[in-house]
């Protein structure tokens, strides 16, 4: 037991493997990225170096260092598709984590967005206030996270693939081909999923307070 400690166990739970992402991000992406990024200007030396020379000195220079750096660029695509991978299984865990530690009955709701409606209504099944979440964050998360992660995970989705196009249409952090280009992109992502996960939790950890302040009132 940590002493003043202000949050549930779940609570601390979303907190401590937000960071440990957030942490790998950091340190996985970061690397791969940085990596590919100085062998590109390496790379781009070494072609200004011989541009004048022989087409035969040239050829003998810089032979392999395409195919080396679009290895390493490579690399850095996959590193980005394994953690968000990563990020969404946070978020799904994080769910299961919640109704778990509050009892919530599920029944037989397995995906993310029955999850959420199953702990938003047993939350207002015990409480005279609604829990308020944000629909444009939950349908973020669900219908343009999880389809992207889907996508990473199996391929070609046999439904969602013409929303998926789009979304990734007008996402200027992720290319035609589905990669992510950037690492804001997982930070943005991690960042959303946690205010979320916590928009919810700390509802239900308030009325456990609540209703432990009434038990204790009434001894």
């Amino acid at each position: 037991m940590i002493i003043g400690k202000t949050k549930s166990n779940i609570g601390w739970e979303i907190e401590n493997q937000y960071e440990i992402l957030s942490q790998i991000i950091g340190y996985l992406a970061e690397h791969y990225q940085d990596e590919a990024l100085d062998l590109e200007k390496e790379v781009d030396k070494i072609y200004n170096n011989f541009s004048d020379s022989d087409y035969e000195t040239f050829s003998n220079e810089t032979q392999g260092l395409g195919e080396e750096l679009d290895k390493r660029f490579a690399y850095s695509y996959e590193a980005r598709k394994i953690l968000f991978c990563a990020i969404f299984s946070y978020f799904e865990s994080m769910l299961y984590g919640i109704i778990k530690y509050y009892k919530i009955p599920r029944g037989k709701a397995n995906q993310p967005s029955q999850l959420i409606k199953k702990i938003c209504e047993e939350y207002d099944r015990r409480s005279s206030y609604h829990l308020s979440i944000s629909e444009d964050i939950k349908n973020t998360i669900c219908n343009k996270y999880g389809l992207l992660r889907n996508y990473y995970m199996h391929g070609l989705l046999d439904r969602g693939m013409d929303r998926l196009i789009a979304y990734v249409q007008s996402e200027e952090s992720i290319n035609d081909g589905f990669e992510i280009k950037d690492n804001d992109y997982l930070r943005t992502a991690l960042n959303t999923i946690k205010t979320f996960l916590e928009s919810i939790e700390d509802a239900y950890a308030m009325k456990q307070r609540e209703n432990r302040i009434k038990e204790q009132s009434c001894l």
